[in-house]
């Protein structure tokens, strides 16, 4: 029995909420990042629901998140079929929208079958990810804020359809030297954004490593460059269906706009940028980096931090190192290191890598990079034809 969806369109949102009303059965996306597509009950009494992503022709991330109520306690059972695409992301439950499980689920047909609990009257939430939603960056630069007075807040501007670009940094007036961090230029790469967050808990974390480091270098945070296209719960693309990490060249969108006008006025002013990381999340854990002998300075810096990573994590954790470069291709990573002449770095994470994995490595590579960056004296970041 097919059900069309009944869709709501906000146009101060420009995206749709979708709610399907089955006899006992009720599904709605209308939460933070929600996405479920289209809905039918099957022959065999099952609830299909078939993913679509915000455009074509798109790097496939099926993301789906989305509430289901029950007038029963009996378990719900639920397939997610990917129109024209595989699955990705494994099923995981929350009966609170904040706690997460995993659910046991099963294949075939390129569908992924699982049974969600019953609770009767009561919704319980399935996701790909724990989702990490535009308010949960707010509140957590508000908690930073409360226990860091050293922290600068600031508004970059505006996306596309009116959200705040936040960003913030710690910085020092005799300080020139600067790292970049950015975060969620793709909506559903959720482990990416936490390892973000714990990196960056890591640096601020009072400690004699971080004393010296802030004693020398500035940092910028960018953590959610993407806030439209993480409130619609698009597989990757902005609101305007176009993908930020290929955008770097021509930038055709206000966001990455944006973040270059950011670090154009630091160097404007005599400042250094030095080094940047770009958190995303894919299959497994790689760092994306420029290839060895590129024009750059330091030279060696990157090497050295991911050797130094690896020493720290030995036994836990395989570094996986993918170098490449492609100056046509408009990703973050060449557009740092061609205007500027210094390493950058994509640090993705796997989609699933345990959460602990995630802290673990995302805090030994904050310590590491901190070590590796002073390791180098001022003159050594510059670049020299």
């Amino acid at each position: 029995m097919l059900r069309r969806c009944s869709i709501v369109s906000f146009l101060f949102l420009s995206t749709a909420v979708f709610g399907c009303d089955f006899e006992q059965v009720s599904f709605s996306d209308a939460l933070p990042m929600g996405r479920m597509g289209q809905c039918e009950q099957t022959a065999d009494g099952r609830y299909q629901l078939t993913l679509e992503p915000e455009n074509t022709s798109i790097n496939p991330s099926p993301w789906y998140h989305f509430g289901v109520t029950s007038n029963q306690s009996d378990s719900i059972p639920v397939t997610l079929a990917v129109n024209g695409y595989l699955p990705r992301y494994l099923p995981k439950y929350s009966s609170d929208g904040i706690h997460w499980q995993s659910l046991p689920f099963d294949t075939a047909d390129n569908k992924v079958m699982f049974d969600v609990p019953g609770v009767a009257g009561k919704m319980v939430y399935v996701a790909g990810q724990h989702p990490i939603g535009n308010q949960d960056y707010i509140e957590w630069q508000k908690a930073l804020a409360r226990t860091h007075n050293e922290l600068e807040f600031i508004v970059l501007g505006k996306s596309k359809q009116g959200k705040d670009i936040h960003a913030f940094t710690r910085h020092q007036a005799d300080n020139n030297e600067w790292l970049v961090v950015l975060g969620r230029q793709h909506p559903p790469e959720i482990t990416g954004a936490q390892a973000l967050l714990d990196f960056s808990e890591e640096i601020l974390q009072e400690s004699p490593l971080s004393h010296r480091f802030f004693n020398r270098f500035n940092v910028l945070w960018i953590p959610n460059i993407n806030p439209d296209g993480v409130a619609a719960g698009n597989w990757r693309h902005t609101s305007e269906d176009q993908d930020l990490n290929r955008d770097w060249n021509k930038f055709t969108q206000v966001e990455s706009r944006l973040v270059k006008e950011k670090l154009k006025a630091i160097t404007d002013k005599g400042d250094k940028i030095v080094f940047s990381v770009d958190f995303h999340s894919t299959y497994y854990d790689v760092f994306y980096t420029m290839p060895e002998g590129y024009e750059l300075a330091p030279k060696n810096l990157t090497s050295s931090w991911l050797k130094d990573l690896q020493d720290y994590t030995n036994g836990i954790f395989k570094v996986t190192i993918k170098p490449g470069s492609n100056p046509d291709n408009g990703v973050y990573k060449q557009f740092i290191a061609d205007t500027y002449k210094v390493p950058a770095i994509t640090y993705e994470v796997g989609d699933n890598t345990p959460r602990e994995k995630v802290r673990y490595i995302a805090t030994a590579a904050a310590k590491t990079l901190m070590t590796s960056m002073l390791s180098y004296a001022p003159e050594e970041y510059h670049y020299v034809e």
